[in-house]
C-alpha cells in the first residue's frame, strides 16, 4: 500500500523500483487527489487498484480484499 505522491519520490515509481525485486507485487494505491492528478502523474483510474481518501477502515479493508484476490490490475 502506497500513496500515489510521496515526498522526493511517485507511488508509481516506488512500486516500479519494487517489482525490480517482485514481480508479483500487489499494490493499493491511496490518494487524496483528484482523477486528473491522478492521470498526470501516470496512473489511470481502472488500470490500478485505487482507494480515495479519505476512507472508511471498512473501505480500507475492501479494498486490500480485492488487491489480495483480485488478478489484472496493475
Amino acid at each position: 500500500m502506497t500513496d500515489v505522491v510521496l515526498a522526493g519520490m511517485s507511488g508509481p515509481s516506488l512500486v516500479n523500483e519494487l517489482r525490480a525485486c517482485r514481480s508479483d507485487l500487489k499494490v493499493l494505491y491511496v490518494s487524496g487527489y483528484t482523477n486528473g492528478e491522478i492521470e498526470a502523474r501516470g496512473l489511470a483510474e481502472g488500470s490500478v487498484h485505487l482507494l480515495y481518501k479519505p476512507f472508511t477502515m471498512r473501505e480500507l479493508a475492501q479494498a486490500v480484499r480485492g488487491v489480495l484476490e483480485g488478478g489484472g490490475l496493475r
